[in-house]
C-alpha cells in the first residue's frame, strides 16, 4: 500500500506519494509571482534541504538558513534578468510557476539530483 495523504477531487481521489521518512509532508503552496517566501516555507525549505542533503557540512544550520533566504531574496530581485533571458514565446506564455520551475529543473540537474529519461 502506497504511502501518503489521498486528496479527493470531483473526478476521484488523487494519491500524493511521500517518502516515509516524510512524516509531515505537505504539498508545495501555490506559486506566487515575484515574492519573497514566507518565513516559514524558508524555514521548511531549510528543514527539507537538511533532510535530503547527503553531504558532510562546514557549516551549521543557521548559516543555512541565511543562505536560503539569501537564495530566496536574489531570485526576487533578479525575477526580471531571468524573465529575459528566455525565449519570448516561452516567456510570454508561461505561468510564473512553469518560469520557477524550468529554474529549479536546471539547478537540480547541475547538483546531480535530477534524474532524467535517456542519459
Amino acid at each position: 500500500m502506497a504511502e501518503g495523504p489521498i486528496e479527493t477531487k470531483k473526478d476521484g481521489p488523487e494519491l500524493f506519494l511521500y517518502p516515509p521518512d516524510m512524516k509531515a509532508a505537505r504539498p508545495a503552496p501555490a506559486p506566487v509571482a515575484e515574492a519573497v517566501l514566507p518565513g516559514l516555507d524558508r524555514a521548511l525549505v531549510t528543514a527539507q534541504w537538511m533532510r535530503d542533503n547527503k553531504e558532510t557540512c562546514a557549516f551549521r544550520k543557521n548559516h543555512l538558513a541565511s543562505a536560503v533566504a539569501a537564495c530566496d531574496n536574489w531570485l526576487n530581485a533578479n525575477f526580471s534578468a531571468y524573465n529575459t533571458a528566455l525565449p519570448s514565446n516561452f516567456r510570454t506564455t508561461a505561468t510564473s510557476g512553469q518560469k520557477d520551475l524550468v529554474l529549479a529543473y536546471v539547478g537540480m540537474r547541475r547538483a546531480g539530483i535530477l534524474q532524467v529519461e535517456g542519459a
